[in-house]
């Protein structure tokens, strides 16, 4: 947060400079205002590398969120469609095995009834 606050206090007090100035120690600035040393300003520079490469990242993981999120809707549709497919199936199903059942007690019972008149 410190680093933050420096950053912005720099770029604040660097918008209002209109030349660049190179200061020697002992020298006087030809403004008042907070001076950086190299080190500092090569720190404040990462700093700002890593905020835009964060912002990047953020974006991007946003982008990914969202088409993750598309596909999850895509398949909680899909899985819906095949389960009402399935339904319709095992309906089906079903009465065409109570039907083929059916036809299975009545074809047994006619060859009983032929049999026990064929034996009478």
């Amino acid at each position: 947060m410190i680093k933050f606050v420096l950053l912005l206090t720099l770029m604040i007090n660097s918008a209002f400079c209109q030349n660049i100035v190179e200061l020697s120690k002992g020298d006087l600035a030809p403004f008042s205002g907070a001076l950086v040393n190299p080190s500092q300003m090569k720190e404040f520079r990462l700093i700002n590398e890593q905020k835009k490469s964060l912002e990047t990242q953020k974006i991007t993981l946003e982008d990914l969120n969202e088409v993750n999120q598309n596909r999850i809707n895509f398949y909680k549709e899909e899985t819906e469609n095949y389960r009402n497919l399935v339904k319709k199936e095992r309906s089906k199903r079903a009465w065409s095995n109570t039907g083929f059942f059916v036809l299975g007690v009545l074809a047994t019972s006619l060859a009983a009834y032929a049999a026990i008149q064929a034996t009478k």
